[in-house]
């Protein structure tokens, strides 16, 4: 993935960059049961969030990006804890 700023820098150097932004939490698949709990109940249990970052952590490794840039170091927390969640 490209995105603008850092993300896009790094690209124009040549290395393959994942930017994570905060609203791809619906749609990464290593986060479908976070999406899937939120919609259903309109929050997310901590062992979701935690079960779900370690697919993600495991993507990661998996990957041949050279880096993994996350608009927030854990994605969608920022945005619950504002909704009230």
């Amino acid at each position: 993935m490209r995105g603008g700023g850092l993300s896009q820098w790094l690209a124009d150097t040549g290395l393959r960059v994942d930017h994570f932004r905060e609203e791809e939490i619906l749609t990464r698949p290593q986060f479908a049961a976070v999406a899937e709990e939120f919609k259903a109940t309109g929050t997310v249990e901590l062992g979701t969030l935690i079960a779900a970052t370690a697919k993600f952590v495991e993507a990661v490794v998996a990957s041949d990006d050279h880096v993994v840039i996350a608009d927030a170091l854990v994605p969608f927390v920022p945005t619950l804890l504002a909704m009230g969640r």
